[in-house]
């Protein structure tokens, strides 16, 4: 069976590309079946993730001074990232806008669209495309997130989802709570499933980790944006445990802390991301994969909830395992016990993982 895969694989961040790894791991696991990722970004992606940004407003000019100070930095990370998504199993072809995707006359027997938000129309590099659109064989999702969507955010294309959607063979989301948001486009029965990096163990992970020297002891806080609530938490969770924080840069918003006592790491491809995870005394993240990578390796974390919503995917996850008390917000933080154990339940995880295998397995043969 010839299978493709429609994701986020070009996104280069830590997240998106693990995400992509560990879907084309699992479905090597499930037979001998050949996988491969459809070479696909568009030209909105492509400018999200660019060194320097078109210089056309006093907030573009500023990030292209920030990025010309640390150019050298900045284009080893794009390298390193280009390194690890280029090891992946592509399509032969390269695909840059939807045109050029539509035209694609490859033969394959199934397309699997997911994960990472994929499918979420507030996304800047939100496409259609990634509905499948035209490819004539069966297609099913595999844990698409639509984020914070609203139903009414995918009117513009109501129609075209609808039709979209009626090819598939099975759908699944990957949080509760998008399931009613989505149904009204979906004629079939939504199922929820994990991301795909839970499919995984830390085995898996260790094989693609980067071994370089890290600090004795430290905590490692990831975040996007690196906002000023979830850095004061972090500044006051290291000073009560005595512990430096390492940080990585993972987008133009780690400037935020580049002048806070955090020590930024040196190298900063996918396996350093992981590294760091493995060999924290504690993580400490505002986004979902610094958190599912925590699981993984069964680390001491908390994730940090410093906006006024609850971010559903950390939700969805910690419930599901057990371990929501370690979602923490701003109010009242200051009184935990941050060397308090994490409680894993590995029955939890382990049920997590082996449902969402059966419904790629009924994906694959039903």
């Amino acid at each position: 069976m010839k299978i493709g895969i429609l994701t986020f694989h070009r996104s280069e961040n830590y997240g998106s590309v693990l995400q992509a790894y560990s879907l084309c791991r699992a479905l090597e696991t499930l037979g001998k079946n050949e996988i491969e990722i459809i070479d696909y970004s568009n030209e909105h992606q492509r400018e999200l993730y660019s060194v320097f940004v078109k210089n056309n407003s006093v907030k573009n000019a500023v990030k292209n001074a920030r990025s010309l100070l640390n150019i050298s930095q900045l284009r080893r990370r794009k390298a390193a990232f280009g390194e690890f998504i280029n090891s992946l199993p592509l399509s032969s072809e390269r695909f840059n806008n939807d045109a050029e995707l539509r035209s694609h006359k490859s033969e394959y027997d199934l397309i699997i669209c997911g994960s990472d938000q994929i499918w979420n129309p507030q996304s800047v590099d939100f496409s259609l495309s990634f509905f499948g659109v035209d490819f004539n064989c069966k297609k099913a999702a595999y844990a698409p997130s639509i984020r914070n969507a609203r139903t009414e955010d995918f009117s513009p294309y109501a129609e075209e989802i609808k039709k979209a959607i009626k090819d598939f063979k099975r759908v699944s989301l990957r949080e509760k709570n998008s399931i009613p948001v989505f149904q009204p486009y979906c004629d079939a029965e939504i199922e929820c499933v994990c991301d795909p990096t839970l499919l995984l163990d830390a085995g898996d992970f260790d094989e693609i980790r980067t071994d370089n020297s890290l600090p004795d002891d430290y905590i490692f806080y990831y975040s996007i944006d690196y906002n000023a609530r979830s850095v004061e938490m972090v500044r006051h969770i290291s000073k009560a445990l005595g512990k430096p924080v390492c940080v990585i840069f993972s987008g133009n918003k780690t400037y935020n802390v580049f002048f806070k006592g955090f020590k930024l790491a040196e190298n900063n491809a996918p396996g350093d991301f992981i590294n760091l995870i493995k060999n924290a005394s504690l993580v400490l993240s505002t986004s979902f994969h610094g958190v599912a990578l925590s699981v993984i390796y069964r680390k001491p974390f908390f994730a940090l909830k410093t906006r006024d919503y609850t971010d559903a995917r950390i939700n969805d996850l910690l419930n599901e395992i057990g371990l929501d008390d370690r979602y923490i917000d701003f109010n009242g933080y200051k009184e935990l016990d941050f060397s308090a154990p994490v409680n894993y339940d590995g029955d939890k995880i382990r049920e997590l993982r082996e449902n969402s295998l059966g419904y790629l397995k009924r994906c694959l043969y039903d």
